[in-house]
């Protein structure tokens, strides 16, 4: 199950986790699903954080999320990465 730390770092290019995410999230040999408290939870914090440089719309946070799970699903990589 992908939880929401490792949703968060891999849309963090700035974390010193983010490589590790993605490892985990494209290096999966299981079939990866997550809840839709961990998706919630996961827009909660890109668009209510009370630090400034990672605080976004909600829009642009739903754009994000799409597609991180769009690139998931497709083993490409997570090429829409949040940079603040």
């Amino acid at each position: 199950m992908l939880i929401l730390i490792i949703l968060i770092y891999a849309i963090d290019a700035d974390s010193k986790f983010h490589g590790k995410a993605i490892d985990v999230i494209l290096g999966s040999d299981y079939i990866l699903y997550t809840t839709s408290k961990n998706v919630s939870e996961f827009l909660v914090v890109l668009t209510r954080s009370k630090d400034k440089d990672i605080k976004i719309d909600a829009a642009e946070a739903l754009e994000i999320l799409e597609s991180l799970f769009a690139e998931i699903q497709s083993g490409v990589g997570c090429g829409r990465i949040f940079e603040p």
